[in-house]
């Protein structure tokens, strides 16, 4: 009897990325009534997390035994049923191994009562795929071969086996009851051959045995079994089984094989065949002599079997990481000079992994970094017979290391190298600026979705005329990205004060940094040297500003209505001297705007929605006793072109409507709505009477 049921498992990877929206910065400005100055502001909205998460499923077993209660595969193969699994060391032997259920919320509807008796020799359909309830026989050694005046402990056990989405699941009961019953002749078993048989514990969750004492007497015998799972309906299952008692049996040895290398051959070498029984005094327990092996079954996408002119094997190679099988069947001749079976054994092979990965925690490379290292880890694969194989290349789809449709390697003809690879050390160097400028080629050529990546394969040969197959792989995008050295003087290309008004400028400035050593950006301090300020053109002798200093910095007093140049003196990172010169204008009165947002954030994720209110504040000192603020009530805002005539970027927000508040008519509401695409943009708006 063969059952026509194939076991295999396959990997599946998924990856999902949460997206986030870029810098987006708007810009307003409004005018009062009177012909006032034009205050204006600026928020920035920029994503709360723009680090793609990356979400991996695990490692789905598709199809393993029924044993380990994983999901059976589609595929056949014909497996005696005697050489499914066996128990104890076997299991370990035959590859298959105990493990977790593959459907951790089956829910059985538990309505189906078996009654009557099904026979455990009985050979499933092609393609059936059973369910249901079903007492499983775990036959130590793959045979039911039982000494005579010997005992055996027969494992048994219980699964549920249904199908779900095309797939066929299974999964190992542990609470039923299991006993034996009479057959047809009203006995629990034959006395002739059996002297004892009961239904005993074993230490294993799930298993139970079937313990037998043999008498003299060889033969078949049979048992009927009958199991209760503990469920809400008590569902009854019985089975038949049938062991054939002998005197003297063979059994193929060892009970596993080691597990090959991919590209390696398998050492069967060691196959031989072990008497069971027998009377020494006549020799019968010695191994029979001249016994072939030859390969009955076999995973052919696992294994490749080459045979000589007689089918005997020559050579077993793997060919896949996956985990297969393959059954060798002991043969001698008769006395008729024919070819007679007299054992047989299923080794399992196990799955092999290859792993590989990129040890690097981003994959953003600033554009003045020359030397920025991404290691490859190979740890796993040292002392390894395989090869190490690198692409670069760009992709719509950089981070999907599973398509091959949209990768393509990119050579020196199109743009100039940016990448070295130390095979040795296996270690990628990439050129910051080069891979800026190669971005700009790309770019132009393709589209702003297109991104390089490196790509490494981890390859096999096959034995097959050089043929080479892949067992691994792994990816990471090469991004670009700008340096950032924000010294925070901008603030100062036109300041506002009104007369009286001080503007105190400390000796130790903050500058925002982002490049490889501070990657998520920070400030690092910068020494300013001096604070001078001097009338703008036109202005006359009478000084608009003064300035004090101090060990700690320089106070900027406004003195007098007018326009002033403020120069700024400092050492960058670098030790090296810099200036900075922006333009104060000193007034008698100032407006200013102010945006405050409705949630008090001004960052937005992408497919948000966000509204700002804006109100124009005005404050004056026209004298000691003449000061004061207030705010404006009468005045307009409307969005400003920038020089090329453009709002906003509509790829990255759309603005609906700026509009005043019916309810606070002194404030007029912006909304901004982000949409799908990571970016940056400025919103100009200008208040008109």
């Amino acid at each position: 009897m063969r059952d026509k049921k194939r076991w295999r498992s396959l990997a599946a990877w998924a990856l999902a990325f949460s997206m986030a929206m870029g810098n987006s910065g708007v810009m307003v400005m409004a005018e009062s009534t009177d012909g006032g100055w034009v205050a204006e502001d600026e928020f920035t909205a920029y994503p709360e997390d723009t680090q793609p998460e990356i979400v991996q499923e695990e490692d789905q077993q598709e199809a393993v035994s029924a044993e380990t209660g994983a999901e059976v595969g589609a595929e056949s193969a014909e497996l005696e049923s005697a050489e499914i699994s066996d128990f104890g060391s076997e299991m370990e032997a035959s590859g298959f191994e105990a493990g977790e259920e593959t459907a951790e919320d089956f829910i059985s509807d538990g309505t189906e009562e078996i009654a009557a008796f099904t026979d455990d020799n009985d050979e499933e359909e092609e393609g059936e795929e059973r369910e249901g309830y079903f007492i499983e026989v775990f036959w130590t050694d793959q045979t039911n071969k039982v000494n005579t005046n010997n005992g055996a402990d027969i494992p048994i056990g219980v699964v549920y086996e249904w199908n779900e989405d095309g797939r066929h699941y299974a999964k190992s009961i542990e609470d039923y009851t299991l006993k034996l019953i009479a057959g047809e002749d009203g006995e629990l078993y034959d006395s002739e051959y059996i002297s004892e048989a009961e239904i005993t514990e074993s230490s294993q969750p799930g298993r139970k045995y079937l313990s037998v004492s043999t008498k003299e007497n060889p033969g078949t015998v049979q048992f009927s079994l009958e199991a209760v799972v503990d469920n809400e309906e008590k569902t009854t299952i019985g089975q038949k089984i049938e062991i054939e008692i002998c005197d003297l049996y063979y059994k193929l040895m060892p009970a596993g094989l080691d597990t090959s290398e991919v590209g390696s051959e398998l050492d069967f070498s060691g196959l031989y065949v072990e008497v069971m029984g027998g009377d020494s005094e006549d020799g019968s327990d010695q191994p029979p002599e001249n016994v072939e092996y030859w390969v009955d079954d076999y995973n052919r996408d696992v294994l490749q079997v080459e045979e000589d002119e007689n089918g005997i094997p020559v050579s077993v190679r793997r060919i896949s990481p996956d985990d297969g099988w393959i059954t060798f069947v002991a043969y001698v001749k008769n006395e008729e000079g024919d070819d007679e079976e007299i054992c047989r054994r299923s080794y399992g092979i196990s799955e092999l992994e290859y792993p590989i990965w990129f040890d690097s925690d981003r994959d953003e490379i600033f554009n003045d970094e020359e030397n920025f290292e991404v290691p490859l880890n190979v740890e796993e694969l040292e002392n390894r017979d395989v090869e190490i194989q690198w692409q670069i290349g760009y992709s719509d789809n950089a981070y999907d290391w599973s398509d091959d449709q949209s990768f393509t390697e990119i050579s020196e003809n199109d743009v100039e190298k940016f990448w070295n690879i130390d095979y040795d050390a296996e270690v990628l160097t990439v050129n910051g600026e080069k891979l800026a400028a190669a971005y700009e080629w790309l770019r132009d050529n393709f589209g702003e979705e297109y991104k390089f990546a490196a790509r490494v394969f981890v390859m096999v040969n096959t034995g097959n005329e050089d043929e080479q197959i892949e067992l691994n792989r792994c990816q990471i995008a090469l991004n670009t990205r700008e340096t950032v050295y924000d010294y925070h003087l901008d603030e100062y290309n036109e300041w506002q004060m009104m007369v009286d008004e001080g503007l105190w400028i400390n000796r130790i400035g903050d500058c925002w940094v982002e490049n490889a050593e501070n990657w998520d950006g920070g400030n690092l301090p910068y020494e300013i040297t001096s604070v001078s300020v001097e009338n703008a053109e036109g202005e006359g002798d009478t000084p608009v500003c003064s300035v004090k200093e101090n060990k700690y910095g320089w106070d900027v007093i406004a003195e007098h209505p007018g326009a002033a140049i403020l120069t700024i003196r400092y050492k960058d990172l670098n030790e090296e001297e810099q200036s900075f010169s922006g333009n104060i204008h000193v007034d008698k009165d100032i407006y200013y705007l102010e945006v405050n947002y409705s949630d008090d954030d001004n960052r937005m994720l992408t497919n948000d929605v966000k509204e700002a209110n804006l109100s124009l504040h005005h404050q004056w000192a026209y004298s000691e006793e003449d000061r004061g603020d207030e705010i404006v009530r009468d005045f307009k805002v409307e969005l400003l072109p920038d020089q090329n005539g453009n709002c906003y970027d509509e790829d990255v927000i759309y603005v609906p409507y700026v509009d005043r508040g019916y309810s606070e008519p002194d404030k007029w509401f912006l909304r901004i709505e982000s949409k799908d695409r990571e970016g940056m943009d400025q919103l100009y708006g200008t208040g008109k009477c």
